[in-house]
């Protein structure tokens, strides 16, 4: 079938409402001729608004003055501008965090107004308890001594004899316990943080450095190699196989570790091909054939030495093993990541929207 028939075969199946078969019949007939945009406005009417946006920008690439791409777009984004969810949610935690810190002021409070009554209870019966020793200490000395200290006890506790001295190191030892017990609990909380902040860095080190270094010079020729050619299509431009589980007419993605690279494929026919980076021999890619579990725009990938936030187009097919955009590093043809294959941002986003849900991914040597 050549690219028109796939076109009409496509128009014919989203006026069924087979999105899936359509979609299938859009990309081979973008495959077999590039400078048509009619097969890119087919994908935008099968896929999500945040995908047809894509498809609709591709097409007024090939052709800038189509009207429907200019007016499907402008709908689109309309449409996309009134959506405001994102700032109620955004709003919502505010509130929660206010209400935690009124009962600790009042608590803060209370332990003052508390530990001030107490103080002043505790110095009234010293006032009350402590003259009469002091009275019946100082009458067998002289009645004018008894009468010099009886009216010194009311006034600053500087100038008394060392028997005044005695009794307030027992109560100022009282005093002062409160304070010394915050401050260990405040010392352990630097202890952690700064065992955290060593870990990001210690972790992208290893990952992207070690394996070109220590590869010898015959790896380096490789990657000129791979960097400046494109791979050539596999067998001609045909799969010598289908792998168990694909039909005549699916989707479906191959990895070759041994040459770094991937390709895409409509059942047997081949229709891109891409260079990426597998998995290094400390953390290998699995081999087999998988099928892609789920697809996100944007995720958070981390690890016991590595943390990396937002990588896009992330497609994983087996447990924590994925394909995925990859902004750290561009030394695609050699194997770089945690078991993962890296793919370049622009081809990512040309795999996001080739693969769905289901779709099989088979990996070899």
């Amino acid at each position: 079938m050549g690219a028109s028939d796939e076109l009409k075969a496509a128009r014919i199946a989203l006026r069924r409402g087979q999105k899936k078969q359509a979609r299938r019949h859009a990309l081979r007939a973008a495959a077999l001729d590039p400078t048509s945009e009619e097969p890119w406005l087919v994908l935008a009417a099968c896929d999500s608004s945040t995908a047809a946006i894509r498809h609709l920008q591709r097409a007024l690439e090939i052709n800038p003055n189509n009207p429907t791409a200019q007016k499907g777009l402008e709908w689109l984004r309309s449409q996309k501008s009134q959506t405001i969810p994102p700032s109620l949610v955004e709003t919502q935690p505010i509130p929660t965090l206010k209400h935690p810190f009124r009962p600790s002021q009042k608590r803060k409070s209370n332990v003052i107004s508390l530990s001030g009554t107490l103080l002043v209870i505790t110095i009234c019966a010293l006032l009350i308890i402590l003259p009469l020793p002091i009275l019946t200490i100082v009458s067998s000395i002289s009645p004018a001594a008894a009468q010099f200290s009886f009216q010194n006890n009311f006034s600053p506790s500087e100038t008394p004899t060392e028997t005044l001295t005695q009794t307030p190191t027992s109560t100022a030892t009282e005093l002062p316990s409160p304070t010394p017990t915050p401050v260990p609990t405040e010392t352990p909380i630097p202890t952690s943080t700064p065992t955290l902040t060593p870990q990001p860095t210690a972790s992208e080190t290893p990952t992207v450095a070690p394996s070109p270094t220590a590869k010898s010079k015959k790896k380096k020729k490789k990657q000129t190699t791979y960097q400046n050619k494109q791979p050539s299509p596999p067998g001609g431009g045909y799969a010598s196989f289908l792998p168990k589980g694909v039909g005549e007419n699916d989707p479906w993605i191959e990895v070759d570790l041994s040459s770094q690279t991937s390709h895409a494929y409509l059942g047997k026919t081949w229709i891109r091909s891409f260079i990426v980076s597998t998995g290094t021999w400390q953390h290998p890619t699995v081999t087999g054939v998988y099928r892609i579990y789920v697809k996100y725009r944007y995720a958070n990938m981390s690890g016991p030495d590595y943390f990396l936030p937002n990588v896009p187009y992330v497609m994983y097919f087996y447990k924590g093993y994925g394909l995925h955009g990859t902004y750290w590093h561009q030394n695609f043809g050699f194997p770089m990541s945690h078991g993962c294959v890296n793919y370049t941002i622009a081809d990512a986003a040309w795999l996001f929207d080739f693969v769905s849900v289901g779709t099989v991914v088979y990996i070899h040597e």
